[in-house]
């Protein structure tokens, strides 16, 4: 009997690592997903700031020279 306890406790800890090892990937997948989608938000809300609230061309937000001014004009 206690072979039999050996085995289901062995199988038992293997599924449990199993669907760790699963939930640290969709974490690690929901956190770059999220990075991600933050990064688009930036670049859109840059744009429209930019293109509306600064009269300019929304593209603009692209070019270095764009930040190379606002940069001098902070300093």
């Amino acid at each position: 009997m206690s072979k039999d306890n050996k085995k289901s406790l062995k199988t038992v800890s293997a599924t449990q690592l199993v669907f760790l090892e699963n939930d640290m990937l969709r974490i690690l997948f929901y956190c770059i997903f999220m990075l991600v989608l933050v990064g688009v938000f930036l670049v859109i809300g840059l744009m429209i700031g930019y293109s509306i609230l600064g009269d300019g061309n929304a593209f603009d937000v692209f070019n270095w020279h764009t930040w190379q001014h606002i940069l001098d004009f902070l300093k």
